[in-house]
C-alpha cells in the first residue's frame, strides 16, 4: 500500500507543478504580448511588426487564447521560441520588467522540460493524462511515427486492411458457430527487396476436438477447391491481376500465408484478398469451461487504416457490443482466458472507434474499403449464406501499431 500511495503522491505532486508552471508562462507572456500588439490580435499583425516566424505567432497566440493553463502549456512553443518572441517584444518596447519576468518563468518552463528522458514529446505524453484531447493528438502522432519507422525497418506496408468475420451456427451441431473471414490487404508494397510479407496468419481454438481448421470457402459456382493449393483461398476477383507465387506454412493449429521470392517488385503495389472458413471455431452458449469467445486481429504489415467487421447471425451472441481491447502480443499466453483475471498487465489503452452498422452486408459500404460489400457477398454467396441474416458492427482503427492485437468479445448466452 505504501508504493501505491507513493506513486499517487508523486503523481499528484507533478500535476501541481505542471500546472503552476503553466499559469506562471501564461500569466507572464500575457501582458508582454498585449503591451506590443494590443488585445486580441491576429497572426499576421505579429508577423509584421515584430518580425517573427507565421508559424511561432500561430502557436503562440493559440496558447495564450486557451482557457485551460495545461492546453496553453501543450500548445505553447517551445522555450527557444518564447524566447526569440520575448525579444522582439523587447525591441519594440514591452517593458524590462516584464520581459525578465516572461524569461524566468520561460526558464522554469524549460527546467521542466529537462525533467523528461524523452524531452518535450514526453511531456506532453505527461499532459495527455490529464487534457483526453491531447491524448488523442498525441496517439495518432505516435503512431504516424511508428507506421514510418516500422515500414522503414521491415521494408514494406500497405495502404489499408480489412478483416471480416462472419458468424453463423454451425447446421450439424447448433451448439457451435461456424466462422468464415476475409483478409484483404491493399497496395502491399515492399520499400526494399528483402524478407517474406505475412498475409495472413490463423490459429485455430476449438473446444470441440473433431472440428478441423480453416479451409478454403467453396468456389464461385460450389465446386469443391484443392486445399493444398495456396490460391484455393484467394477472392481472385479482388486481387492484382499479376498476383505473385504464395507460399502457405501449416504447423499443428496455425496457417500462415506469405508472400516470398522478393514479389512483388519494390514500389510496385499489389492488391491480395483472401477468405476461408473455419467450422465449428465458436461455442453458441456458456458453459463450465467458457464464458465468452473473443476475435482477435494482429496487425503484422504497417499500414494507414484497419478496419474490422463483425457480422453476427441473428440467432446468435444477441448482447454482442463492438468493444475492443488492445494488448502487446507476446506477455501473458493466459490473458484472453482470463479476460477478467487479474492478468492484464499487456493491456494497453489505445482508441478503436466502433460502430453499429445494423442488419445486412449493403450496410457495410465505406470509401476506405473498396469493394467491401461486393466482398462479403461473394464469400455468403459461396457458403450458402443468406447476407441479411446478419447484424453488422464495425471496429475502425488509424495507423494500428504492428504486433499489437485488437480484441473484441462475446459473452456467451446461457442456453
Amino acid at each position: 500500500m505504501r508504493d501505491n500511495h507513493h506513486a499517487e503522491d508523486s503523481t499528484e505532486e507533478l500535476d501541481t507543478k505542471i500546472r503552476t508552471i503553466a499559469v506562471k508562462v501564461r500569466d507572464a507572456l500575457s501582458p508582454v504580448l498585449e503591451s506590443v500588439a494590443g488585445v486580441n490580435p491576429r497572426p499576421v499583425r505579429l508577423t509584421r511588426e515584430l518580425g517573427i516566424d507565421k508559424t511561432l505567432a500561430g502557436r503562440l497566440l493559440r496558447s495564450l487564447r486557451s482557457n485551460d493553463a495545461l492546453q496553453a502549456l501543450h500548445l505553447s512553443p517551445a522555450p527557444h521560441g518564447l524566447r526569440i518572441f520575448v525579444e522582439a517584444a523587447r525591441r519594440h518596447g514591452a517593458s524590462d520588467d516584464q520581459c525578465h519576468k516572461a524569461e524566468s518563468f520561460i526558464r522554469e518552463f524549460e527546467d521542466l522540460i529537462d525533467e523528461f528522458p524523452g524531452g518535450r514529446s514526453a511531456l506532453d505524453a505527461a499532459l495527455s493524462s490529464w487534457l483526453p484531447e491531447v491524448r488523442e493528438q498525441e496517439e495518432k502522432r505516435a503512431k504516424q511515427a511508428v507506421f514510418k519507422a516500422m515500414s522503414s525497418i521491415l521494408g514494406y506496408q500497405a495502404d489499408a486492411m480489412y478483416l471480416g468475420k462472419i458468424i453463423r451456427p454451425n447446421d450439424d451441431d447448433p451448439d457451435f458457430c461456424d466462422v468464415a473471414t476475409i483478409h484483404t490487404r491493399f497496395e502491399i508494397r515492399r520499400l526494399r527487396a528483402g524478407a517474406s510479407i505475412t498475409l495472413l496468419g490463423y490459429k485455430h481454438e476449438s473446444q470441440d476436438e473433431a472440428a478441423v481448421g480453416p479451409q478454403p470457402i467453396p468456389g464461385p459456382n460450389g465446386e469443391a477447391v484443392d486445399t493444398s493449393d495456396p490460391h484455393s483461398y484467394l477472392l481472385e476477383d479482388y486481387c492484382g491481376d499479376a498476383l505473385p507465387e504464395l507460399q502457405v506454412h501449416e504447423s499443428n493449429n496455425r496457417m500462415v500465408v506469405a508472400l516470398e521470392g522478393g514479389e512483388p517488385g519494390v514500389n510496385v503495389p499489389l492488391d491480395v484478398a483472401a477468405a476461408y472458413v473455419s467450422r465449428k471455431e465458436f461455442v453458441r452458449y456458456r458453459n463450465p469451461d467458457s464464458v465468452n469467445e473473443w476475435l482477435t486481429i494482429l496487425p503484422k504489415i504497417p499500414c494507414r487504416l484497419l478496419v474490422m467487421d463483425v457480422l453476427i447471425h441473428k440467432d446468435v451472441y444477441p448482447n454482442y457490443t463492438p468493444n475492443a481491447s488492445t494488448r502487446l502480443e507476446g506477455l501473458s499466453s493466459d490473458w484472453l482466458k482470463m479476460r477478467k483475471g487479474p492478468n492484464r498487465l499487456d493491456e494497453l489503452d489505445l482508441s478503436v472507434e466502433t460502430s453499429r452498422l445494423e442488419i445486412g452486408t449493403s450496410r457495410l459500404s465505406t470509401a476506405d474499403i473498396p469493394g467491401v460489400v461486393s466482398m462479403n457477398n461473394a464469400v455468403c454467396s459461396r457458403l450458402g449464406w443468406d447476407t441479411e441474416d446478419f447484424r453488422a458492427f464495425r471496429l475502425r482503427v488509424l495507423y494500428p501499431v504492428p504486433s499489437v492485437s485488437i480484441t473484441t468479445w462475446f459473452d456467451l448466452p446461457e442456453r
